[in-house]
């Protein structure tokens, strides 16, 4: 693990797509100072963090807001997926002026997450009134985490002629990332823990909080078709092995995997350690998305969505948001930045043609960008 000292941020404008090309931003803090707790579970059933690992990028995401970060504090955003690092840390940052007339507190406020995560896992219960504060749902409750689907998880799984369990290569990959070791490693539970719940997470999937979904018969609710609880992809027709109706179920844009969770800014604490500023009021729901397409384009692409919702009870005005990101390309010694104003493209890339970390796999060191 590479440990860097110096603590320059790389300020980026906000991200929907990240974008990787195969063919000094010298920003890495301590990794210890940012590392995540050893396990994945924080509790029975609830995951902390996990994966968008569908396409040619394996990207971790925390349900506290962290993203792009491993288990260990070191780069967590990987392309070509499972080759080098090419992404540190990054986060969302927004800041504006609450105008609630509190003048012991500063009107200009700012929240979201760097190398600090001043956001909470959970949705905010109460909204403000102007009056009473905005509450929180508690962190520690059950439904408070990060949520990942993909609805051919059933067909992961397979039994042989004898009645064996067969698993695919694509959950024993994906088992080998998400556990955070090598595929000579995994083990039949780690990849059975995967298959159930991406099921668990399917039949779990919380609309009610904000997750999308496919409203398919257009009237703005989810109605699901449940079988034993578990929402039907639609009528399936055997002659042509296809869907001939759709019904609402979890997903977005045709998305082959989807991570979705939510975190709000009312811990006090964490805002006044990223930077100094009491809670804005903020809900954030984040959605991540990718497809199944290695070699095309949207394969390498990660797509990202914010949801801001101001349940503070106050105005909140001049409001800025911001990507942030310390991207590592390799080795972090030798990166270089820029941006295509026409593109809306913040992007880094390698100082030479060569870089140490990538050449194990024989590839030239990628560079990555952020596009609005």
């Amino acid at each position: 693990m590479v440990t860097k000292n110096k603590k320059i941020p790389f300020f980026l404008m906000i991200g929907i797509l990240i974008l990787a090309f195969a063919s000094g931003l010298m920003a890495k803090q301590n990794p210890a100072d940012v590392a995540d707790q050893g396990f994945a579970k924080v509790a029975v059933d609830k995951y902390s963090r996990t994966l968008s690992n569908i396409s040619n990028w394996s990207y971790w995401l925390y349900y506290d807001g962290k993203s792009a970060n491993d288990p260990d504090g070191d780069s967590g955003g990987i392309y070509p997926r499972s080759t080098a690092g090419v992404i540190f840390i990054d986060g969302i940052v927004w800041g504006g002026y609450v105008m609630d007339g509190d003048t012991s507190k500063p009107a200009l406020r700012v929240g979201g997450q760097t190398y600090n995560i001043g956001t909470t896992p959970g949705w905010v219960e109460t909204a403000g009134d102007g009056v009473n504060p905005p509450v929180a749902a508690s962190a520690d409750d059950p439904r408070a985490r990060i949520y990942r689907i993909r609805q051919d998880y059933a067909s992961l799984v397979s039994k042989d002629k004898d009645g064996n369990t067969v698993y695919s290569a694509a959950v024993k990959q994906d088992a080998a990332e998400v556990n955070f070791t090598s595929s000579t490693n995994v083990t039949d539970a780690m990849m059975q823990a995967v298959v159930d719940q991406y099921a668990t997470d399917w039949k779990e999937w919380p609309t009610d909080l904000g997750a999308p979904y496919y409203d398919e018969d257009g009237n703005g609710e989810y109605n699901p078709v449940l079988v034993d609880g578990v929402p039907q992809i639609g009528e399936w027709d055997d002659a042509t092995q296809s869907y001939t109706t759709y019904y609402d179920r979890p997903g977005v844009a045709g998305a082959d995997q989807v991570v979705w969770f939510v975190v709000n800014d009312l811990t006090e604490s964490r805002t006044l350690k990223l930077y100094g500023s009491p809670p804005m009021g903020m809900e954030l729901q984040v959605t991540a998305w990718g497809y199944n397409q290695p070699n095309s384009t949207l394969g390498q692409m990660l797509f990202k969505k914010f949801k801001f919702i101001n349940k503070s009870g106050y105005n909140i005005d001049s409001m800025f948001v911001a990507q942030w990101a310390d991207p590592d390309l390799g080795n972090y010694s030798d990166d270089l930045g820029g941006c295509d104003v026409d593109l809306s493209l913040g992007f880094a890339y390698n100082g030479f043609r060569t870089d140490s970390q990538f050449d194990p796999f024989g590839l030239p060191p990628a560079a990555v960008g952020y596009d609005f």
